[in-house]
């Protein structure tokens, strides 16, 4: 398929014979102050060769211009932006694509809201895209879903997420929340401005794909999860969606890079409670009561001896790390609570953890008399990306330059519900800055969103 390269190869075009020599020096000279007045232009490809051998509007003059001295020829160098017949709008005002994704993203993270009570998110986004030539509706009450109908049979679905975090924010920003204790601290400020800009690129292009596109702005993804409650209202069934994209910030990558992974990316998880009754007694009888610190204690050791047990090769993860007992210190402890979190990528390492800490359980249980039981969150599913959609994006992964991750990553997203209905790709995006997500500090350069733009511009050509 076709998809511009973002590279900064140059397309070089033999054009004059040495004799015109002074000419092109005078013409190089006066067109480079045009190199200030576009910028970021997408695509430069070399080539050698006549006209004809390039693709019919894959170019137009435009950037920097500047003269090569050859033997026989002089070459121009000319920065190959997409023109009118391009089928991408990139490269077009990208300065001013910045300048908007800044105003969305600003406004945004002025406003962060939790869970799935998100009204004035809902209304910020309504009031971005109520001007474009799409359907708007709210499959659940604070979500939005925008249908661009092209009047095709299948429909590619875009994702972004939009609840905050219950963080009180230390950037400094001067954009910083309005909201006291409240902060988009994990990026999804940045991810509605990304699928707004997407928008407004669809807005121009959406006839003359081969599919239909719906966007879907998700509350709830931190919890308590809006992605499922989405797929059960049947939204994907009635646009019969062929295949779902969704893209997250990531601080471990470097500022602008896209990275993915076929199979397993992201883990399963779910959250621990685990409590221990025993009886209390002062401490000069000890041995008449039952320790529900000391059980506790035994447990937690069992259970990372029962994580350990795992070949290295399957990734998991099994952490507490917040344990509670007691009320003073000389009485035996009668109650005692560990709360901790699983991850995995497969459902038998998730039983195999799950049934094991029950038989650490049952057997402490008939050791000391104490009674234990669990708590366990809802738990995401793990996401896990389509190997045959992976195939099927190849041409984009290698023309943006999208790398490869080097293993899964064990934090969760509700992403994984979308691809339980039908084939998906997750995406992260560096932020470069190394800052985590959910750290009050957490902050990006908005112009890194145009990569995310460009990426599901690209996706949304594919065709199914």
């Amino acid at each position: 398929m076709r998809c511009p390269s973002l590279s900064n190869r140059w397309r070089i075009r033999f054009r004059y014979p040495l004799c015109i020599l002074q000419f092109s020096r005078f013409l190089s000279f006066l067109l480079l102050e045009r190199a200030n007045l576009v910028k970021g232009a997408p695509e430069t490809v070399l080539r050698f060769g006549p006209k004809s051998s390039l693709p019919e509007g894959k170019c137009r003059f435009g950037g920097i211009f500047f003269a090569v001295l050859s033997s026989h020829f002089i070459c121009l160098a000319i920065p190959a932006v997409p023109d009118e017949k391009s089928p991408y709008t990139w490269g077009m005002n990208r300065e001013q694509e910045i300048k908007q994704l800044q105003g969305w993203r600003r406004d945004l993270h002025q406003i962060p809201e939790l869970g799935l009570q998100l009204p004035l998110t809902r209304q910020y986004l309504e009031e971005q895209l109520k001007d474009l030539d799409c359907e708007i509706s709210h499959p659940i009450e604070h979500a939005v879903a925008a249908f661009f109908d092209g009047g095709k049979e299948k429909t590619i679905a875009f994702r972004s997420d939009m609840d905050a975090l219950p963080v009180r924010e230390q950037t400094g920003a001067e954009f910083a929340s309005l909201h006291e204790g409240c902060m988009h601290a994990c990026g999804h400020d940045g991810h509605m401005s990304t699928l707004l800009l997407l928008a407004r690129r669809i807005n121009e292009i959406y006839k003359d794909l081969d599919c239909n596109i719906l966007l879907i702005f998700q509350p709830g993804e931190e919890t308590p999860g809006g992605a499922k409650p989405i797929v059960d209202t049947g939204l994907f069934q009635e646009r019969n969606v062929a295949a779902v994209f969704g893209l997250h910030l990531w601080p471990l990558l470097e500022k602008g890079a896209i990275a993915t992974i076929s199979g397993p990316m992201m883990a399963s998880a779910t959250e621990i409670d685990v409590q221990v009754k025993g009886k209390a007694v002062h401490s000069a009888r000890h041995y008449e009561g039952i320790d529900a610190l000391e059980i506790a204690a035994r447990f937690l050791q069992e259970a990372y001896r029962l994580e350990q047990s795992l070949p290295a090769s399957v990734y998991r993860l099994l952490q507490f790390g917040r344990m509670e007992a007691g009320r003073i210190r000389n009485v035996v402890a009668d109650t005692a609570v560990l709360q901790g979190t699983m991850r995995a990528f497969d459902q038998p390492t998730i039983d195999y953890l799950k049934n094991g800490l029950d038989q650490i359980a049952r057997l402490l249980e008939f050791e000391t008399g104490a009674t234990i039981s669990f708590a366990w969150s809802p738990a995401y599913p793990p996401v896990t990306n389509d190997p045959d959609l992976f195939e099927q994006i190849q041409p984009v992964r290698k023309n943006l330059g999208v790398d490869i991750l080097d293993k899964p990553v064990m934090i969760a997203e509700d992403f994984a519900c979308y691809q339980q209905e039908v084939p998906g790709i997750f995406f992260f995006l560096g932020t470069g800055t190394g800052i985590e997500l959910h750290d009050s500090r957490f902050n990006f350069d908005e112009e890194i969103l145009l990569r995310g733009a460009d990426l599901f511009e690209c996706l949304a050509h594919l065709s199914f």
